[in-house]
């Protein structure tokens, strides 16, 4: 083991011996998962429109060569969300339009170049359960059009180049699946504010109390979405359900509660789900390029058409353990400009997550993707990539966080002529710390 890996096995070893002996919060009964397999979504939504006008100029100039470019870019988007047990829904539009010009030039020859680009997209998902019955239709549709245009001019051209570029995306799938699985993360949010409220000499939560918190805790992009203050909102919806007016809480005890945000909670699931999707996508692209009534064109168009089947299983065996498996696989045609080719693909991963301490969280992912290629003509292509990566969230009460992680990936890739690749076998790791050297309060 060479000096880095020993320099950091000790900063890791070294922080996490104040993270265990630090005082724990923890949960009065970590395996009471009573009011976590009776949380039910609340019926919600939230929308949001916005518009955003940029501008930006910039230059250089370095002996005889100077540069500058100025653009303009205007954009809008919306969002429609709705959440609840039977209807879940997400509607998206984005439109932009970026304007650009640009002069460079030294004592040569100087060039001129302008762009005008247009980017719409708008995309719609939405998931419906039969009735009481675990059966639901999914649906998901997407729509993209973008146009480019450029325009070139140097001073030794004889005519300016220009170019044009048109393209429409199109996707769409719908299937029907089995089952659900459901973000649990806010009752195991309201959890750990009950628990706090209790070291502060309250009284434990009730089920329906906890059920009220996570259910203001699941709104928060909503408060973000419609409040400039959104903070203060959220929070007095959070807490208004668990408070007693009679005895309000003290400002330090305010910020003791709030203090949860920093907790930095894995997103928590819970359920078995299965589903089977038809898929269809297209690309539509057409090119133009050339100077004065001389162009020459293209036009590409792109089909897939497949079936994907996905389950995904999540469970917490207790308040601070969690395990999950997902699994996908699709099948696809491929209708290319060059070549037409079918493509397998599989994705497995297996994840596990542990509450070692209250800020002190273990993360093991372990993924494994393959993906089998059969061009048109008969070749064969085989890819399959496997990793393992690993994140610790430790934060040491008020003063220093850490956040050290590790991955190893492993790849091979053969073809049918008898051509493999090499085996490639990389790795990473990194650790972020954060010291506080000071925080008051006025």
């Amino acid at each position: 083991m060479n000096t880095c890996h020993r320099i950091l096995a000790a900063a890791i070893v070294l922080a996490a011996v104040p993270v265990l002996a630090q005082p724990a919060i923890g949960y009065a009964d970590p395996d009471d998962l009573d009011a976590l397999l009776a949380y039910r979504l609340p019926d919600w939504g939230w929308n949001e429109w916005n518009g955003v006008l940029r501008f930006r100029g910039a230059g250089q100039s370095g002996g005889e060569t100077t540069a500058n470019s100025n653009s303009l870019n205007l954009a809008t988007d919306a969002t429609w969300v709705r959440e609840g047990e039977r209807l879940a829904w997400e509607v998206t539009g984005s439109s932009a339009i970026d304007l650009q010009a640009n002069h460079s030039g030294d004592a040569d020859r100087e060039q001129d170049s302008d762009s005008f680009i247009s980017v719409n997209d708008a995309r719609g998902e939405v998931r419906r359960y039969l009735g009481d019955s675990p059966a639901y239709l999914v649906g998901e549709a997407g729509l993209g059009w973008r146009y480019r245009e450029f325009t070139y001019d140097r001073s030794d051209w004889i005519a300016e180049e220009r170019r044009f570029e048109r393209s429409l995306d199109l996707d769409a799938a719908a299937g029907v699946g089995i089952g659900r699985v459901r973000n649990v993360t806010p009752m195991i949010l309201a959890r750990r504010l009950g628990e706090r409220l209790v070291a502060l000499g309250r009284p434990p939560l009730t089920t329906a109390q906890l059920q009220a918190v996570a259910e203001a805790l699941v709104r928060r992009p909503g408060y973000e979405a419609n409040y400039e203050r959104s903070e203060r909102h959220f929070w007095d919806a959070v807490l208004k359900p668990v408070l007693d007016p009679a005895r309000p809480l003290a400002p330090y005890e305010i910020l003791y509660l709030l203090d949860l945000d920093r907790e930095g909670t894995y997103s928590r699931f819970e359920g078995l789900r299965g589903q089977v999707q038809a898929t269809w996508s297209e690309q539509r692209t057409n090119n133009d390029r050339g100077s004065g009534d001389m162009f020459d064109s293209s036009d590409l168009r792109p089909h897939r058409w497949g079936a994907e089947t996905a389950v995904q299983w999540s469970h917490n065996l207790s308040l601070v353990t969690q395990v999950a498996v997902r699994a996908s696989a699709q099948y696809a045609w491929v209708d290319g400009p060059q070549d037409d080719r079918d493509e397998a693909i599989g994705e497995l991963e297996v994840f596990w997550l542990r509450d070692i301490a209250d800020r002190h969280r273990l993360a093991v992912a372990v993924t494994a993707d393959g993906r089998y290629t059969e061009i048109d003509g008969g070749d064969l292509r085989r890819e399959l990539q496997t990793s393992v990566r690993v994140t610790d969230r430790i934060w040491v009460e008020d003063s220093f966080s850490i956040n050290p992680y590790a991955e190893v990936r492993h790849a091979t890739a053969s073809a049918s002529d008898g051509a493999a690749g090499s085996p490639q076998t990389t790795w990473s790791y990194g650790i972020n710390a954060r010291y506080y050297f000071d925080s008051a309060l006025f």
